[in-house]
């Protein structure tokens, strides 16, 4: 790859080159000598053979394969995991569900070195508030999702989709991508969907055309 740099950290360029350095997107695998578009992400399917978004490699051994299996879903459960702490409104800390209104319970009596205290009723009292801080969360999620649907719901009336999108599975890509990017997700302008956006997609379905033509 002479002086084009590449991320080191990321071992899927011990198993693939550079077709045109120093475009990093168009690759070659290095055991069956495919070349496609899309970079080391196409490139991590292809090698773990997943049927998503590249055609399987057919050289590869079975350990690389199982290798690039276990770093894409390791990653997916590392982005769900993600998603899930971003609504976690109650958190791990007790101190959450102390109620600083609450009357001070009642003074312990000493009656033959023994005691006799409400630490039953405490602990239930920070149980119950627990559970209604969960209650809370569940309902927040609820009206949430609410939300989010009813938007999409518009989106799709307004511009005339029908309804068996939905049940598409670009669609379905589409929505997981955006609730794992998060709430800071800048959508796509005008410019970027009429010309840049639509020349890679291009450049990516004559790429899978290509692959069938040489099968």
């Amino acid at each position: 790859m002479g002086r084009f740099k590449v991320r080191k950290d990321d071992i899927t360029w011990d198993h693939c080159t550079m077709v045109e350095p120093p475009n990093k997107t168009y690759l070659k695998c290095n055991y069956c000598g495919e070349k496609f578009h899309g970079g080391v992400y196409r490139m991590k399917h292809h090698l773990a053979r997943t049927r998503k978004d590249a055609k399987l490699c057919s050289k590869v051994p079975d350990n690389v394969t199982a290798l690039f299996d276990k770093m894409l879903k390791d990653k997916e459960n590392e982005k769900a995991k993600q998603n899930d702490e971003m609504f976690d409104l109650g958190g791990n800390d007790e101190d959450n569900f102390i109620d600083v209104n609450a009357p001070r319970p009642p003074k312990r009596d000493h009656v033959g070195g023994g005691s006799v205290g409400n630490r039953g009723g405490n602990i239930d009292k920070i149980f119950s508030k627990k559970a209604n801080q969960t209650t809370l969360n569940e309902h927040w999620k609820k009206e949430e999702r609410e939300k989010a649907i009813r938007k999409i719901a518009r989106f799709f009336y307004c511009n005339n989709i029908a309804f068996n999108v939905a049940n598409d599975f670009f669609f379905k890509d589409m929505v997981q991508c955006l609730t794992k990017f998060g709430p800071r997700f800048k959508p796509p302008s005008y410019h970027e969907l009429r010309v840049p956006l639509l020349k890679k997609e291009v450049a990516y379905v004559n790429d899978i055309m290509q692959d069938f033509r040489d099968k």
